[in-house]
This record gives C-alpha cells, structure tokens and sequence, in this order.
C-alpha cells in the first residue's frame, strides 16, 4: 500500500474502516476467517476487530478519505494517463453535466500548441469555458471516441459517431465529430436532449403567426419548406408543426439526421450514409408504407428533392427544412437543386424563413451571472413567410426585427450580428 489511493480502494474493496492510534479495524462480517487473514497480514497481529453496520463503515470512510478536487486527482495520472483512468471518465462527464447546467447545445474541445482550449455554444454565441493542460488532449479525446464507437487508431481523417448519457434519468443524445487539425484532432459534441419538442407560443412565435403556420399545415398535400441558416430554429419550428399534425389519426413519420427530439406518435428514421440509408432511400421505403405526412430534416440534393415534389403531388404532406437565405429565395435554390419553376407551382404550400436572436436578460445588464455576463438569455425568432396558394406574403424579416427592438426585448447591435445588416 504505497499510495493513499491504494489504502483507500483496497478498504473500500474490503468494506472495511480502521483506526491507527486504538489499533482497531471495523467490519462487518467476523465469521469470515480469510478476510481476518488477508487484513491482519497487512495492519499486524496487534489490530483488533470491531462489528459495524456496513453503513457506519462507509461513513468512516469518507471521514478518512475525502474526496479530493478532480484537478488534484487528474495531476497524478499525468505520467500515466489513459482514457479508462477513474479521473479522465470523471473529467468527460463533468464536462458534459457543466454544458447542460449552462444550456450548451454544442462542446468546441480545440486542441492548440500547449493546451486544449474548450468553448461551448450558448445561445448560437461560441463562448470560452476553460483551457485545459495539453497532456490531457489525447485521454480526453480518447475517451469520447471510445463512447462513440470511433477508431481510436484513426486519425487522419474525420469521423462521426453518438453516444448517450444520463441526467437524474434522462438520458442525452450526443452527436460527436472529429477533424484533424495542426496540433491534434478537433472535437464538436452536440448535445441532444429528448422531449425538447415545444408548442409554438413556447417558440416565441406571436399568435398571428402561429395560426399562419398552423393554416399552412390543414392542407393534405403539398410541400411546406422552412429555411434559414444553421442553427436559425427550422428544426423546432418543424417538430411544433408535427406535434400539432400528430394529434390527428394520421400515419406521420420523419427522415433525420440526427433525430433531435422524440415524437411520440411519430415513425422517425434516422439517415445512415455510411449503411447506404440516405434521404432518398429512406423516402422512397415511407412511400410505401401508406404515409399521411412525412418531414424531411433536410433537402439537399436533387434526388430528395424530387421525390419530394412527387409525394407533394401524389397526396401526401411533406414538411421540409431547406439552406435559403429567404423566403422568397426558396424556388430559386430548388431551381439550383434541378426543380423547375412550373413542377414547384403545382405544390408548394408556402415557405417561413426565420432567425434567432438573443433575447435581453431580466437583468438588463452585462454583469449576471444567470446570463453568462451577456446581457442576453435565451432566444426569439425573427421571420417573414409567403403564401404561394395566395401569392400574399408577410412583412421582411428586418420589420419583425425591428420591432423586436422597439419592444426592448432585444438590441439593434443583437439584429445586426444576425442579419448582417445595420437597421438604420
């Protein structure tokens, strides 16, 4: 027993407490000869034996050893680290439970010349969270790989993979992915909490807007398209529709990568390129399996597209989230995607383009720690949406955002770091 961590696992492995100076060693099992053996040939013959609840033992024993910091416990493995270490496991989890707490959708580990950098992603804002000691870079890394069926011998080339963990019993999807960079292999982790699926008030859509988006789906067929950026909120806006589609006895189902919400009610499919299940596979299998309305996470090639179209016009109602800068630019960007003009009139619905932007803390300073000392919590849609079966269409995306500074619930410099424009 040369080290206190070796003292403490092997009495913790015994269930076994012991006080030097009354020479005395408390258990709970004294019929059981061998273990008296095993503790003597350590302690001494001098040592005397205590009876015990196994419950008084434990508490002994964190009396005896307490826990120390995880930094403390981390420095010692750095001559030997490895990812299976009870301090790296410690590290990863702490790392993911200190994401959630702060309302992380997504984990930047950025390895630089002498440390690796963490920043995480609150509120669409990538923000600094902590450096960490370079020799930590491989263990660290490892240990998510690992989680998520990655090759740890891999690393040329970029990989993906998923894992789960749990949350006082709820369990959290996470999208992990790996790209080589100068000084080691970046990793983005995007963390994906079930049941997130919110109506559209909780969305922050105004009520004329919600019954607008509510018209668009009381159709049976026909293709509805939700477009923006990255991160704009196409995919929430979508599973708000679905929720309120689902109440209806219809057969719903969704093609995603990834499935970012669980639907009950719904037959969700999740794409897997590397297995051969693309977007159009998956399509073409939900049309013949009798569907009422299908999403589509996202319409990026001219395949989908099409069989998109073709089950908008064969009855059916198709939701759909597509990269366009606007609302109107929607038919111009499927027109690059090989979809005529004239096969688009014959179906599509309508079209919402939407962004996010921070909404002002209750605090109404930049100095809350509720708010990460951003002056901001949480985020509200911007939007503008045409009616194609009307030709009718709503105010521009900068008037809706422009109110939205009127209102004081967000700042003119807020809309133009979104917009990329000045609202003069």
């Amino acid at each position: 027993m040369n080290t206190l961590n070796t003292l403490e696992s092997w009495c913790k492995d015994l269930e076994i407490a012991f006080d030097k100076g009354k020479k005395q060693i408390f258990w709970a099992t004294p019929f059981d000869e061998i273990k008296r053996g095993i503790i003597l040939a350590e302690f001494g013959k001098d040592y005397s034996f205590q009876n015990e609840s196994l419950e008084k033992i434990c508490e002994r024993q964190k009396e005896m050893f307490p826990e120390r910091p995880l930094w403390e416990r981390l420095k010692e493995t750095k001559n030997d680290s490895s990812w299976e270490s009870a301090p790296i496991v410690e590290l990863g989890e702490t790392l993911l439970q200190e994401a959630l707490q702060l309302n992380t959708t997504d984990i930047h580990l950025e390895p630089e010349e002498k440390q690796l950098k963490i920043r995480l992603r609150i509120d669409g804002i990538l923000i600094f969270h902590r450096t960490l000691p370079s020799w930590l870079k491989e263990p660290l890394l490892q240990r998510y790989k690992i989680l998520s069926k990655m090759d740890i011998a891999e690393r040329r080339l970029p990989q993906d993979g998923s894992f789960s963990f749990f949350k006082r019993e709820e369990e959290i999807f996470v999208r992990a992915n790996t790209l080589p960079t100068k000084f080691g292999e970046k990793c983005v982790l995007r963390l994906l909490p079930p049941n997130q699926t919110r109506d559209l008030n909780a969305l922050g859509f105004p009520e004329d807007t919600q019954k607008k988006l509510l018209d668009f789906i009381k159709v049976p067929q026909g293709i509805f398209i939700v477009c923006g950026p990255t991160g704009s909120g196409k995919s929430s806006t979508l599973h708000a529709l679905l929720h309120e589609i689902i109440k209806k006895p219809l057969n719903v189902s969704t093609v995603e990568n990834p499935i970012e919400s669980i639907l009950p009610g719904a037959n969700q499919i999740q794409t897997n390129e590397k297995a051969g299940l693309t977007f159009a596979v998956a399509l073409r299998a939900l049309l013949r399996q009798d569907p009422d309305v299908i999403l589509i996470g996202e319409i990026r090639d001219k395949e989908t597209a099409s069989i998109a179209l073709q089950a908008a016009r064969t009855g059916h109602l198709i939701l759909a989230t597509l990269h366009a800068n606007s609302a109107k630019s929607v038919t111009s960007r499927l027109n690059d995607l090989g979809i005529s003009t004239n096969d688009l009139s014959d179906c599509l619905i309508g079209t919402i383009s939407q962004r996010l932007v921070r909404k002002k803390c209750h605090c109404k300073t930049s100095d809350c720690p509720n708010c990460h000392n951003s002056g901001f919590a949480g985020r509200i849609p911007i939007f503008e949406w045409i009616d194609f079966r009307n030709k009718k269409e709503s105010e521009p995306i900068s008037y809706y955002a422009q109110t939205k500074v009127k209102n004081n619930e967000t700042t003119k410099e807020e809309i133009e770091r979104v917009l990329g424009i000045s609202e003069n």
